[in-house]
């Protein structure tokens, strides 16, 4: 698994998404000796050759959060339009190609909701041995924590795939 927060870059700063990677089962590229900073992905993906893609975006939840119809868009614009990163990065993997990528925010990987994309992660690679009820914790992590929302305004941008990703655009 290929786990980057914007498919060009590792890093081993606060291992977030490296640890919720690891958890889930997977391997990055941490765990085949890369370092932190700046990578090569083609290289990575020759090397590596990654069953599935990890990305995470910088908008979706409370910081960043306005309306869902405007927050998709700020996601779709990041993940597609952004040069040479995220999406194009990677779109010349068999990963991509088996619309195998995944896509989180921070605000479900870093902190205590990072076991909501544990079990997101766990229930791909793994589809034989898991099937957590994600959107049941993530609703449940919202009424307990967040009250002034609903898990509806996050429908769709905290954890999606690629195929969601392209019905936004």
């Amino acid at each position: 698994m290929f786990a980057s927060y914007n498919g060009t870059s590792i890093s081993t700063m606060h291992n977030g998404i490296h640890e919720l990677v690891t958890l889930a089962g997977g391997r990055t590229p941490i765990d085949a000796g890369y370092t932190n900073g700046s990578i090569d992905l083609e290289e990575v993906a020759r090397n590596m050759k990654p069953d599935w893609i990890v990305l995470d975006t910088y908008f979706g939840f409370l910081e960043t959060y306005t309306t869902l119809e405007e927050t998709k868009g700020k996601e779709v614009d990041q993940l597609t339009n952004t040069d040479n990163k995220y999406v194009q990065a990677i779109d010349h993997t068999q990963a991509y190609r088996d619309g195998k990528v995944l896509f989180l925010t921070q605000g479900v990987y870093m902190g205590p909701a990072s076991y909501i994309a544990c079990a997101y992660l766990a229930n791909h690679l793994y589809p034989d041995r898991f099937s957590f009820d994600v959107d049941a914790m993530f609703a449940d992590y919202i009424s307990s924590y967040h009250s002034d929302y609903s898990a509806s305004d996050f429908a769709g941008i905290e954890y999606f795939d690629l195929a969601t990703l392209n019905t936004y655009a």
